[in-house]
């Protein structure tokens, strides 16, 4: 699948060159790369919001845990069909969520 803006392809088997070929909503994109700086590896809930709403003075929308739930649904969507995959861990100590390669 090519982008729709540039016509880049990605070949490789890596979710950076994979996300070029995918349109991402801004905050799509900021959720995209800290899991694919994180790949494989479980971060928890609040790590992913600190890391989404750090940078604003107001410390982001009242409930972020809505828009984190709603933003890796839509983003799961999207790159599915490239060979990756967003799953949220619960329970026996590992609560986290990791971008992980979809199962065949």
């Amino acid at each position: 699948m090519s982008c729709p803006c540039c016509g880049y392809t990605a070949d490789k088997k890596d979710p950076v060159e994979i996300s070029r070929a995918i349109k991402m909503s801004p905050m799509e994109r900021t959720v995209f790369d800290i899991l694919a700086r994180r790949f494989s590896r479980q971060m928890t809930r609040e790590f992913l919001v600190a890391e989404m709403y750090g940078r604003y003075s107001n410390g982001g929308p009242d409930d972020p845990w809505r828009v984190l739930h709603v933003i890796t649904h839509r983003l799961r969507k999207k790159i599915i069909p490239h060979g990756l995959d967003i799953v949220a861990q619960k329970g026996r100590g590992a609560n986290g969520i990791s971008m992980i390669w979809a199962e065949a």
